[in-house]
């Protein structure tokens, strides 16, 4: 298999781990009887593809400032230090899950679904697993595939 090949193969990997993620999220909001199905399909829906669409535009936008800058070579210039640049990395790194986190959350409560305990457990819980069941596979799959092929 060609590195192109494999590189097609985990993306559709990915897909296919999002939207089992997507699936099974909503099917265990309509299996508790939290929210009917539309307004499951809505809410995960729409928690998932701003986080996702949002929550790694801040990254791309912080490392790639940083890669144009090492890149030009200016980054000496700019005069800040390694630290900045960890905490930007620590930042691009820590925004997709907090986000998600965070965007669960308040839907929540903007669709009317639960709120308090439930609601944050909840939120933290599924944030998890979306990111789990969507980056695990294909990053396990490439792994394996390098490795074979």
């Amino acid at each position: 298999m060609s590195s192109t090949t494999i590189e097609w193969v985990t993306t559709g990997v990915f897909a296919l781990s999002f939207i089992a993620a997507i699936i099974i999220e909503t099917l265990w909001l309509i299996r508790k009887g939290w929210a009917s199905a539309q307004k499951s399909v809505a809410y995960v829906m729409l928690t998932n593809n701003l986080s996702l669409c949002i929550g790694f535009f801040i990254p791309f936008v912080i490392i790639g400032t940083m890669l144009a800058l090492a890149w030009s070579g200016d980054l000496p210039n700019v005069g800040v230090g390694d630290a900045t640049l960890i905490v930007a990395i620590v930042i691009a790194l820590l925004f997709p899950p907090i986000f998600l986190f965070l965007t669960k959350r308040v839907f929540l409560a903007f669709f009317k679904i639960r709120s308090g305990r439930e609601a944050w457990l909840y939120s933290l819980a599924f944030t998890a697993l979306s990111l789990g069941l969507s980056f695990i596979p294909p990053i396990a799959f490439f792994y394996i595939a390098t490795k074979l092929f």
